[in-house]
Parts: C-alpha cells; sequence; structure tokens
C-alpha cells in the first residue's frame, strides 16, 4: 500500500500508536481476543479524524463555530429577556397601583404586589383566574360585558365602578379603567387594568348626601307642618260633624270622604319623605320622569309658599331615563329651593321635562354623546345671576347666601350627578331675567311598568278566605288594620307582641300568613320573622315599617318590607300574593 503523502502517514502512524497503547492496557485488563476488539474499537474513530486532510478538518470547524456563536447570542437574549422580566416585575412590585393584565381568554396573567396587598391574596392564588371570580356578581356581570366590548375592538373601557370582594369576604368599591393590547395585525392578545380604591370616597359621599337631605328637609319642615295642620284641621272638623249627626248617612258619607281625603294625602307626603329620606344604596335603573316631578310638586306644595306659583310641565306619554331614583330625587329637590329662595318676593316656579335627541355632530347639546336623553328643567322668574357668578355656581362650597343660609353643595352636586349617570347639567341666568337649570339624562331601555303594591293580585286558589295574624303592639292601630282587612275577605286573628304571636301558633292556630310591624318593645318583627323562619319554615311573613331605615340585618332573606301607610286593598292584595297556589293534591 502506497501513502500519497507524508501529511497522511504521521497520523496514521499515530494512530496505529494508538491501537497499540490502547491494545497492551485492554491486555492487561481483559486479556485475549476481547482486548484487542476493544483496543481498535476505541481507536478507530480517533484514527479515522486524524487521517483526514487539514482542509477537511478546517470545514468542520466552521460549523463548530456558527454553532458557538448561536448559542452565545442565544443565552444573551435570554439573559436580556430575563433583566426585561426583572424590570417588568420591578415595576408591578414598587408602583403604587393596583394594577393586572389578563390574556385573551380573560384570565390574569400579572397581578401588581399593591393588587394582591390591596384584595388580601396571594399570588399563586389569583393568577389563571378571571377578575370576575373577585367581584360581586352584578359587578361580574358588566365586567364580562366590558371584557366582551374590548375582544370585539374597542381600544379602552372607561373608569366604571365596581365591586370587589377581599380574601376575608370584605366588599370594596373600585374604578376599574381597562385597556387593550393588539398586535400589528390589531388582534386582541391582552388587557392591562388599574383599581382605585373608592371605598372611603363613596363612604364620604354618602355621608354628604345625608347632610343634604338634612339640610334639604329642614328647609321645608315648616312648609310640611303647615300641609300637615291643614289636614288634621279637615279631619278632625269633619269628624266632628260626623259624630254630631251619625244618623244622617248621606252627611256621614260626605264628611268621612272629606276626612279619608285628607288622610290619603297625608299619606302621600309621609311616603314621599320617606322615599326621599332612604338610605339605599345608589343604583341606576329606569325612573318615570313625569313621577318624578309629580312627587317632588307634592312636597314643594307647602315649602313654597302662597308667593309662589309652581307649574309643572310633562307631556304624556315620556320614556323612562336611567338614574338613581334617589339622587335625582335630592338633586331637583336642592334645585327647586334653590329657585324658591331666588325669589323671596315671589314668582313662578316652573317645572319641566322633554325627550331630545343629540346628533353626532361637534358642539351637541352641553358636549353630550349622540344618543337619546330626557332634559329637566328647573327655572325661576328671580332676580338670577351675573357673569362671574354663574361662572362660579357649580364649584363646591361657593355660595352667594348669607352664612348658615346653604353648604353650596347642591348645584356641585347636581353636575356630578350629572356627569356620573352619563348626562350633563347646563345654567341659564342673566340679572332680572331668572335662572332655569337643565339636566340631561340618558333615556332607558323600553320597562315593563307595574309594582308589587300596584297590582291587585288575584284571590288565593285555596277555596276559602286567608288567615292573617296581625302583630301589632299600638292597639288603636292594630284594631283599625284588623277590621279593615277583615271588610276586605280576610281571617285575622291580633297579637299585641311577638311572644303572644308564637305562643298562639304554638298552640295550632291555624294561619296562612304573618304581618308584623318592625318596632315592637322586647322582640322586633324582624326578629319574630327570623324565629319563624326556624320553627315554622315556609310560612310567609312580611314586615311592616314605618321607618326608612334599612331593613334589619336579622331579617331573613326574601321577607318583604312594606311602608306605612299603605291603602288596606293594596295591602290585603300583596298579602294574598304571597300564599302558594296550592298544588294538586291540595
Amino acid at each position: 500500500m502506497v501513502l500519497p503523502t507524508l501529511s497522511l502517514r504521521i497520523p496514521f502512524a499515530a494512530g496505529l500508536a494508538g491501537f497499540a497503547l490502547l491494545a497492551v492496557l485492554a491486555q492487561a485488563v481483559l486479556g485475549g481476543a476481547a482486548a484487542l476488539i476493544l483496543a481498535a474499537a476505541l481507536a478507530w474513530p480517533a484514527a479515522g479524524w486524524l487521517c483526514r486532510p487539514p482542509g477537511r478538518q478546517r470545514e468542520d470547524e466552521a460549523p463548530r463555530q456558527a454553532t458557538a456563536a448561536l448559542e452565545a447570542r442565544v443565552a444573551e437574549r435570554t439573559a436580556s429577556l430575563a433583566e426585561r422580566s426583572a424590570e417588568l416585575r420591578r415595576i408591578y412590585d414598587r408602583t403604587p397601583a393596583a394594577f393586572h393584565s389578563c390574556d385573551n381568554e380573560g384570565r390574569l396573567i400579572e397581578v401588581s404586589a399593591e393588587w394582591l396587598g390591596f384584595l388580601g391574596y396571594r399570588r399563586e392564588e389569583v393568577l389563571g383566574r378571571r377578575p370576575a371570580e373577585f367581584m360581586a356578581p352584578e359587578s361580574a356581570a358588566r365586567w364580562e360585558l366590558a371584557r366582551a366590548a374590548l375582544l370585539r375592538g374597542e381600544d379602552e373601557v372607561q373608569e366604571v365602578e365596581y365591586r370587589m370582594r377581599r380574601r376575608d369576604g370584605a366588599l370594596v368599591e373600585v374604578l376599574l379603567r381597562a385597556r387593550a393590547d393588539r398586535d400589528a395585525a390589531g388582534r386582541f392578545r391582552r388587557s392591562f387594568a388599574v383599581l382605585l380604591d373608592i371605598t372611603a370616597r363613596n363612604r364620604s359621599e354618602a355621608r354628604l348626601r345625608e347632610a343634604q337631605k338634612l339640610e334639604a328637609l329642614g328647609r321645608i319642615a315648616g312648609g310640611v307642618a303647615h300641609d300637615f295642620n291643614n289636614m288634621l284641621q279637615v279631619m278632625n272638623g269633619a269628624l266632628r260633624l260626623v259624630e254630631s249627626r251619625p244618623d244622617d248617612p248621606a252627611r256621614v258619607r260626605r264628611y268621612a270622604g272629606a276626612a279619608l281625603a285628607a288622610a290619603e294625602r297625608g299619606a302621600d307626603i309621609t311616603r314621599r319623605m320617606l322615599a326621599f329620606a332612604r338610605q339605599d344604596r345608589l343604583q341606576s335603573g329606569p325612573v318615570a320622569p313625569a313621577a318624578v316631578l309629580e312627587g317632588l310638586a307634592t312636597l314643594l306644595h307647602g315649602a313654597l309658599g302662597p308667593d309662589i306659583r309652581l307649574e309643572v310641565a310633562a307631556p304624556p306619554g315620556l320614556p323612562p331615563l336611567r338614574a338613581d331614583r334617589m339622587q335625582l330625587d335630592l338633586v331637583l329637590f336642592n334645585l327647586a329651593l334653590n329657585a324658591r329662595d331666588a325669589m323671596p318676593g315671589g314668582g313662578v316656579l316652573r317645572l319641566g321635562v322633554t325627550p331630545e335627541e343629540v346628533a353626532a355632530e361637534p358642539g351637541g347639546a352641553a358636549g353630550l354623546p349622540p344618543g337619546r336623553y330626557l332634559r329637566l328643567t328647573v327655572g325661576d322668574t328671580g332676580a338670577g345671576m351675573d357673569a362671574p357668578t354663574l361662572a362660579r355656581a357649580t364649584e363646591p362650597f361657593f355660595t352667594t347666601k348669607e352664612v348658615g343660609q346653604g353648604t353650596g353643595l347642591g348645584l356641585a352636586m347636581a353636575h356630578g350627578f350629572a356627569l356620573q349617570s352619563g348626562g350633563a347639567l347646563a345654567i341659564e341666568s342673566a340679572p332680572g331675567q331668572g335662572t332655569r337649570v337643565s339636566l340631561w339624562l340618558p333615556e332607558a331601555g323600553p320597562q315593563e311598568a307595574g309594582s308589587p303594591l300596584a297590582a291587585a293580585g288575584p284571590a288565593t286558589g285555596l277555596g276559602r278566605p286567608l288567615r292573617l295574624l296581625l302583630v301589632e303592639d299600638e292597639a288603636p292601630l292594630r284594631q283599625v288594620m284588623a277590621a279593615a282587612l277583615r271588610e276586605e275577605g280576610l281571617v285575622v286573628t291580633e297579637a299585641a307582641d311577638a311572644p303572644a304571636a308564637l305562643r298562639l301558633l304554638d298552640t295550632g292556630l291555624g294561619c296562612d300568613v304573618v304581618l308584623t310591624d318592625q318596632a315592637m318593645p322586647g322582640m322586633t318583627g324582624g326578629a319574630l320573622a327570623a324565629a319563624l323562619a326556624r320553627r315554622r319554615p315556609g310560612l310567609p311573613v312580611a314586615l311592616l315599617s314605618g321607618h326608612a331605615d334599612p331593613p334589619p340585618p336579622e331579617l331573613p332573606p326574601g321577607v318583604p318590607v312594606l311602608l306605612k301607610p299603605l291603602g288596606t286593598a293594596a295591602l290585603a292584595a300583596r298579602l294574598r300574593q304571597m300564599v302558594p297556589e296550592p298544588g294538586p293534591g291540595g
């Protein structure tokens, strides 16, 4: 065999030398043919590489260098990504804001340390879950609608109020603002959101609203007392006339009707004042604007005095608006009292409502977005305001009244209420020409009208009169209510307090429904309802109250609270509605 070049002889010889050395070592360990086979297997690859020409060796080295360079770039990129991830984590952990991000399925992929501290969770407890899982049911439904809007193509969810539940079960109120992140093709990738805790702010606003109510009620107290004195005078005089000649049926009917009409007017004023003073949670919903103005006119009747004429313009067939009814009543009430105070020498107070449609064009009404609105107006024929006063009219605590005559918050609260409700507020005024305040609120969708007390319920399917246990500690009231309900066809058993009612039921009294007063000594109506829920589950119970307070905490779920005063026919219908229909075998 002739070797072509010296460059091959040297490597080849080295390979043979390696083989010989490995053979000697293998012989010492294994011995025999096995040693020769092992030595050849180990030496052959090395000899094959060494026997390659130098050019071939350089060709093999290039891919290795490229691989090493690629690995170095990958390592550098990985380190850069790790550094960016660590920087992002530092931003999440160090920024004093509660924010999170969600993937395209709406699941949390990152949360800030502030978010975790605010809601009290650990990171591993929240990642992979939906934000809606940490919200109250009504808020969760609204968030899913907002997230769907982001998926459809909207860029941002503006600040919307939600109620979230902390790990300890406490509910907190937050403003949430979210923004979508999309790829170059416009496809949704993730969303970023920030939470702002407004629980304390809302509590402060609630206290301020209650202060405004007290101020407003104080401003009309004299007028309300005047109205009630007039009604008591009518009832007292009418009943004395009935008593003097009870044997004259026509006379009795005439004066009894006058007394009844005065009593119903007093009941209407009381109902409206209780609704006005009620401390319900703010909640937007459909509101009939004509009913709002009618209620306002009732409250203002005695407060305006003889020198101010009230005019109300509400065309029939108006669609409902969307707002919080309690807050709307307070805003309009304050605006009306401001108008009254602007006319110390008398004048005309005008309340009105008209539907308006705002077109999609710049400079629309009060800067409103396009849509359908209801415009409520409160106008007066008073002295009016000059330009500097008008410019500051909606500033908090700004007032032109004497010290102690007002807080200066009425117009500021009205302006804030309009914006929060998706509407707007505008003031038109000039010296000597009076003032008109316009409040635009969005139109609500069609809603079914009617209330549970307005619709007369059908007679029960029991095949017999309804059996009622009436629990009331005030004897005159209990006796009159029982007599009136018996006139409506009910079989009424009376109990003077809650323990007496429980004794009657324990001794086998047949009863279909219980109507109990709330404020009773010893054991309240709410406590009685709770006891009956344990001892007589399934027995319908209704609570009757003359206060505007929230339902008592001990009241079982589903127990209706009926506010006094209440018409007898409406009350009887409501009680019949509470009794379930008997089954096929009943």
